[in-house]
């Protein structure tokens, strides 16, 4: 993971601390080391933003999550900063993101979809919420929807559906999506490399999984997901999935907890 100098200062969401898990203000801006996804935090939730062309100004960028902020004051703050630090001649801000890849339609994770003009992937599980027909999934997300505190209905959007071992081609980068169910039904992971096979991998989960402070994965926590049993299945699987396909470390971005590695998603399921 590589560090960027211009790291501005976000909350430390209380829960986290409370449950000892790890916490996304150390890794705000910083960037997973294969692909160069930068970690861009919203209050307590984190996006990831990946140039489809690494180092070039005028790239079209590609989003993961998309935080709470509706108005996506974070994610703008920091394309900003990045187009001053690339010298870009014409500014696009958020218009040059183009694909946004949404891990599960929980509303502190979709925020930007508001924000932005770019197609969006994500389940058929999860679309149902994104277009109004579903609730939020999770005891205390289900609440605050019937609260009316936050919903999350797009009923005009028109998403592209994602399945298990599907694969996008973006520019540089290939994302694989894979199915990790339980915190939502239709939660994914992604796994993105830049360039050819043989080149290392990023994975990039959202809620499917914490990080404790010590570096080790714990199962989403029970009140903000909709199957627990199933979500440490799925992690148990993603790490036999990965396995099969050779791969044994790199890093691995969460949600909330900060950015940890595939060997401690091999570890959690060497224990269970």
């Amino acid at each position: 993971m590589k560090n960027n100098p211009n790291i501005s200062r976000v909350a430390t969401p209380v829960f986290t601390e409370f449950l000892g898990l790890g916490h996304s203000r150390k890794n705000n801006h910083q960037a997973l080391a294969a692909t160069g996804a930068v970690a861009v935090n919203d209050w307590h939730s984190t996006m990831f933003v990946a140039e489809m062309e690494k180092g070039n100004p005028a790239s079209d960028l590609v989003l993961f999550d998309g935080g709470y902020d509706k108005n996506a004051y974070q994610l703008k703050r920091y394309l900003a900063m990045r187009e001053v630090g690339l010298r870009v001649g014409q500014p696009r801000g958020a218009d040059a993101i183009t694909k946004n890849l949404i891990t599960h339609a929980h509303p502190d994770h979709v925020g930007a979809v508001h924000a932005i003009n770019s197609q969006t992937y994500i389940s058929e599980a999860d679309s149902k919420v994104l277009s109004g027909d579903s609730p939020s999934e999770g005891q205390i997300p289900s609440l605050l929807h019937k609260l009316g505190i936050s919903r999350v209905a797009f009923p005009g959007l028109v998403p592209e559906l994602i399945t298990q071992d599907q694969e996008f081609i973006f520019g540089e980068l290939t994302v694989r999506a894979i199915a990790v169910a339980g915190h939502t039904g239709g939660s994914m992971a992604f796994l993105v490399r830049r360039g050819l096979e043989d080149q290392p991998s990023d994975l990039i989960v959202g809620d499917a999984l914490d990080f404790r402070r010590d570096g080790s994965v714990v199962n989403a926590h029970k009140r903000f997901s909709g199957d627990t049993e199933a979500s440490e299945q799925s992690i148990i699987d993603l790490s036999r999935y990965l396995i099969e396909l050779g791969i044994m470390n790199g890093d691995v971005g969460t949600g909330h907890s900060g950015v940890g590695t595939i060997e401690a998603i091999h570890n959690f399921k060497r224990a269970a």
